[in-house]
This record gives structure tokens, C-alpha cells and sequence, in this order.
């Protein structure tokens, strides 16, 4: 699809009119001849990020999250124990 979109006064150009959806995060590359790309991204936090990168991590955090939402997920002493003490740090 191609249209012609002008700037407004805060330099500002409706995107919507090529179905962005509000909030919409993409990712802006400026070319040295003045075109713009806009490519759609998703934006993980740094935390969740080795998530992500780490398939064997990811397959057991879901086999976990499966297993509480199953009801087999079991008390931990020792996991409450370190809990405990950071949270008297």
C-alpha cells in the first residue's frame, strides 16, 4: 500500500491511516536518502530476555507453570527458606 501522509505542525504523521494500532512499538531506520522504515517489534524486558535465549530455560519454566497450573507444584523448604532470608537482607 502506498500513500502520501503529510507532517503536521509537531511533525507528526498519521499513521493510522496504514492500520497501526495505538501503542505500537516499531523499530525506525532513517536512510541516508530520507526513507523511513518501520518495522514492527516487541519489546522484552532485560529480565525475561534469557528467557528467550535459553530454549532449556523456557521449557522448564513452562513445564513448571504447567505443573502449578495442574495442581502438582509442591511446597519447598528450602526455596522458602532463601526467600526468608532475602527478604531480611
Amino acid at each position: 500500500m502506498t500513500l502520501l501522509l503529510s507532517a503536521d505542525d509537531r511533525v507528526r504523521v498519521p499513521l493510522a491511516k496504514l492500520g497501526v494500532k495505538p501503542r505500537a512499538d516499531y523499530q525506525a531506520d532513517l536512510r541516508e536518502d530520507g526513507t523511513i522504515i518501520l518495522t514492527p517489534v516487541t519489546v522484552i524486558p532485560t529480565r525475561e530476555l534469557e528467557l528467550w535465549r535459553d530454549e532449556a530455560l523456557r521449557a522448564s519454566v513452562m513445564r513448571g507453570l504447567t505443573e502449578a497450573a495442574d495442581g502438582l507444584a509442591q511446597p519447598d523448604a528450602e526455596l522458602d527458606q532463601l526467600l526468608d532470608e532475602l527478604e531480611d537482607a
